[in-house]
């Protein structure tokens, strides 16, 4: 069963693109394995530089703060929900955030977000996605090239390598070579690809 945790981060909207910060100090790690090195080492502050997805932004009513969700898919999903203005950023989108832990008064931790940069990319390699609805695996990527089969829907794939972005059905994704649980590969429109929690 996967086990889903949320973490809230609040910062200042300022800080999103202009904080200066030393990047050589933040290391590299998925959000799970940052989240796990915390409780490991829950007095040392550490710096952290993951890749996420962006999922969608939000206004919460009573306080009227924009919010925005990333998420990984990894041994659990890890998902931010972080005070923000984003504008241009598409869902699937991925950014790099960077982050440090620190105690707070109550003995908990503070997640604090000191940046954020987004990527032109969608997906991630070795990455896990579900079938959102029966989709053709291709030998090749684009419309014209052979089907080897089709992937039901609620079948997960694994993103072996990205291609080409198109259009289709009113959908701008890309294509992307994939590995299915049988260990069949091939290409398959991006589009229709998510993760279960994602549905609308």
């Amino acid at each position: 069963m996967r086990i889903y945790i949320i973490f809230i981060i609040l910062f200042s909207p300022l800080f999103l693109y202009a904080q200066d910060i030393d990047k050589l100090k933040y290391k590299e790690y998925s959000l799970t394995e940052a989240f796990e090195n915390r409780q490991n080492n829950p007095d040392e502050t550490q710096y952290y530089k993951s890749m996420a997805h962006f999922r969608y932004s939000y206004t919460i009513n009573y306080t009227g703060k924009l919010m925005a969700v990333f998420y990984e898919d990894g041994p659990q999903f890890v998902s931010f929900d972080v005070e923000c203005l984003f504008t241009d950023i598409q869902p699937f989108q991925i950014a790099i955030l960077y982050y440090h832990f620190e105690r707070g008064f109550s003995g908990g931790f503070l997640n604090k977000l000191d940046n954020v940069e987004l990527t032109d990319k969608y997906f991630v390699a070795g990455t896990r996605y579900m079938v959102m609805e029966n989709l053709r695996l291709r030998d090749k990527e684009g419309l014209s090239s052979d089907i080897l089969r089709t992937i039901g829907k609620d079948e997960w794939v694994t993103i072996l390598e990205e291609g080409n972005e198109e259009t289709i059905d009113g959908l701008t994704s890309i294509w992307v070579k994939v590995r299915l649980n049988d260990n069949n590969e091939g290409w398959c429109f991006g589009g229709y690809l998510g993760l279960d929690f994602l549905r609308d």
